[in-house]
């Protein structure tokens, strides 16, 4: 995604169609930095797993007997400082979103708190299966929406991953539910966190919420 979302297909836009436009582009940067998130849970988690060499021979050999693969210990053996790496280098990619959020006023500490939602408390049940398939599909949306890729190029790109082998029957449903899950649980974080900073700022105190809007937080 680029750093810079006013480009001169945005900037043209009415009122109407830069609402439709933010949101797109605040799904994928959600769908997105969860992703990140998630990947960067699985290689901390690896790296505390158990790593010796009688345990990948285990698991190398169960996976020959029961699929008939021909895999080695060596395989599943992970290199932990390698492990280490990943999960800086995926701490720099999710910090350089920081200002294309910033730009459209998105608190990046509360999408770091949904990331967190969705990881432990499973917020967005579609994600773990289908996440990645539905950021793809509203990345390809989203670059034509910012004029970078033509209508027929989204479109190709699109037919691709319908037809990836575990992509969902109706991926274009999937995808539509992921992006609503995405919006209500990003809404519950963030309504979370609103609360939490006035119970602390009127600690003692009665205070009573009401939510207006009914475009999603």
């Amino acid at each position: 995604m680029t750093t810079d979302v006013l480009t001169p297909k945005i900037k043209s836009k009415n009122n109407k169609q830069l609402k439709r436009s933010f949101r797109i582009m605040r799904a994928y940067l959600l769908i997105k930095m969860a992703h990140l998130y998630s990947l960067r849970c699985l290689n901390q988690s690896l790296m505390k797993a158990k790593n010796d060499y009688h345990t990948a021979e285990n698991i190398s050999n169960m996976i020959n007997e029961v699929f008939g693969g021909q895999t080695s210990p060596q395989d599943f053996i992970c290199d932990k400082n390698e492990q280490a790496d990943k999960c800086i280098n995926l701490t720099e990619e999710m910090k350089s979103y920081e200002g294309v959020l910033n730009t459209l006023k998105i608190n990046p500490q509360g999408v770091y708190a949904f990331c967190a939602d969705v990881e432990y408390n499973n917020s967005v049940p579609l994600f773990s299966r289908y996440g990645q398939i539905a950021m793809y599909v509203i990345g390809h949306i989203m670059n034509y929406d910012l004029g970078m890729i033509t209508k027929d190029e989204a479109l190709k790109n699109i037919q691709y991953l319908k037809d990836f082998e575990f992509a969902p029957k109706n991926l274009s449903m999937v995808t539509r539910k992921i992006v609503i899950q995405v919006e209500e649980a990003f809404g519950l974080v963030s309504l979370r966190r609103i609360i939490r900073r006035y119970k602390k700022e009127y600690k003692g105190k009665k205070f009573k919420v009401t939510i207006k809007s009914n475009v999603p937080l």
